[in-house]
This record gives C-alpha cells, structure tokens and sequence, in this order.
C-alpha cells in the first residue's frame, strides 16, 4: 500500500469477518513508530427475536420447578435424604461420644456413621 508523500505501508493482516459491510471512516495512526490503518464499517442493527415460548425455571432447596403457562414439571431433590443421614450421624455421635463405651462399640459405630456419610453423599 502506498500513501501520498512517497510513504509505503505494508499490510499485515485484517479481520475478514467484516468484508462485507460498507465502510464508513478510515484512519492512518502513528503509534510506537508504526503506522496503524483504522477502518470503521458500518454494521446494521441485527433483527429484533421474537421468542416462540418461553420457559421459566425455578430452583428452590426442595423441588426443580420448570415449564410454562401450560406445562409444568416438579423434580424432587435429595436435599431431604442428605439431611435425613445427617441428622442420624448426628444423634449417633451425640450418643455414642462419652468415653464410658468400649473401644470395639466406638469402631462399629464409626463405620456406621461412614456408612451414613456415604448414603448423604449419594
């Protein structure tokens, strides 16, 4: 590319996705020691969607609740299981934690109380 006062410009590269809009303005910057090339295009304003539906979710501790004016769908969570298995480790440690039960009854119940940490997992 050449520009008038003899300067010549070597074009590196450019973003192709805009081709085929008009353009508006150039600009010849001087930046750094370099000469940069600003080329505004002028892109109209894209059409206005109209939606064919429309979907409303809701996601509350208890139940997933989706669907519309029509339809509507109600999915339970685990959320009662976990807290149900919670609440069982709970009392188990509450009632098994004083030092007077032996070694081998503390054991069981630490495997009975994994055992409930892995079911709230699930």
């Amino acid at each position: 590319m050449e520009i008038l006062g003899g300067f010549r410009l070597r074009i590196i590269g450019w973003d192709r996705r805009y081709d085929s809009y008009p353009n508006k303005e150039a600009r010849l910057l001087f930046r750094d020691g370099e000469f940069v090339l600003c080329i505004s295009k002028r892109i109209p304003k894209p059409v206005k969607h109209i939606p064919k539906g429309v979907l409303a979710v809701d996601i509350n501790e208890r139940q997933v609740v989706a669907g519309n004016s029509e339809i509507e769908y109600r999915l339970e969570t685990a959320v009662e299981k976990a807290l149900h298995y919670k609440r069982l480790a709970e009392n188990l440690q509450k009632k098994y934690s004083a030092p007077k039960y032996k070694a081998w009854i503390r054991k069981g119940i630490r495997k009975e109380l994994d055992i409930f940490t892995e079911k709230r997992r699930t």
